[in-house]
């Protein structure tokens, strides 16, 4: 809620008030990324990047790999939702190559997830599906579960349109492990098991998003790839059971 991500905000400020205060570049660094993250997590991926942007600087300053590691993820995460799949890809392949450097398998498992989701918004589905499949590997090997879920409802949606078999028991058995599945979770199990309440509930969540932010954030989020397809897509399912009701 609005409430929730403005008090997140204001603690977050305060930690990064005091830390510039004492001059701890560390501190300074995890304090605008905490205010970044609430950022993204509300919409605003412009104001995430300006944030990043100082971040960048910080890490460079104290030649943290790891926190420059992070930036890299974050840059390519706010591009691919953008819609800018070329910077995405860019700075995944840095996030990539410094994860193996780092010897880091969970983060190498998500850029591969990530790089996945890029090639799949672009339709190229056999590069994303060989992606998503090392990912899974990775995941596996790593112990890491955060993101199975997304990673494998994805890969499923290729195989689906690629005619290859996929268990879908496998996608209810994730499901129940999983807390708070996000709006473009919810479109994608829509799009692999063709239920409507999944759309539904991605449209409402979307619109839940929407109404919190002031008019042009609004505007600028919903005109975003996934956001703009989703209430396409409502728009559509509502005009066709119109239709059909006429016809009853």
């Amino acid at each position: 809620r609005k409430g929730n991500y403005n008090q997140a905000l204001d603690h977050f400020q305060q930690s990064l008030i005091i830390a510039r205060h004492i001059e701890d570049k560390h501190a300074i660094a995890i304090s605008l990324d905490k205010c970044g993250s609430v950022y993204y997590a509300w919409g605003n991926y412009e104001k995430r990047l300006e944030i990043s942007v100082e971040t960048h600087k910080v890490y460079k300053e104290l030649n943290d790999k790891s926190g420059l590691n992070n930036y890299y993820n974050w840059r390519s995460l706010i591009y691919n939702k953008m819609g800018n799949y070329s910077k995405a890809l860019e700075f995944n392949h840095l996030y990539m190559n410094m994860s193996m450097e780092l010897e880091s398998y969970s983060n190498v498992a998500n850029a591969l997830h990530v790089k996945g989701m890029i090639y799949v918004l672009q339709g190229e589905y056999n590069k994303a599906a060989e992606s998503l499949e090392k990912s899974l590997s990775f995941q596996k090997e790593s112990g890491m579960n955060q993101i199975k879920l997304e990673t494998t409802i994805t890969l499923y949606i290729i195989y689906k349109k690629l005619g290859k078999t996929y268990d879908i028991k496998e996608i209810h058995s994730l499901m129940k492990q999983t807390d708070n599945i996000k709006f473009d979770t919810n479109y994608e199990l829509y799009q692999l098991l063709e239920d409507v309440t999944y759309l539904e509930t991605s449209y409402n969540q979307l619109n839940e998003m929407a109404e919190e932010m002031e008019a042009n954030l609004k505007s600028k989020f919903l005109n975003y790839p996934v956001p703009k397809e989703i209430l396409e897509e409502w728009k559509k399912y509502n005009e066709s059971f119109i239709a059909l009701a006429a016809i009853d």
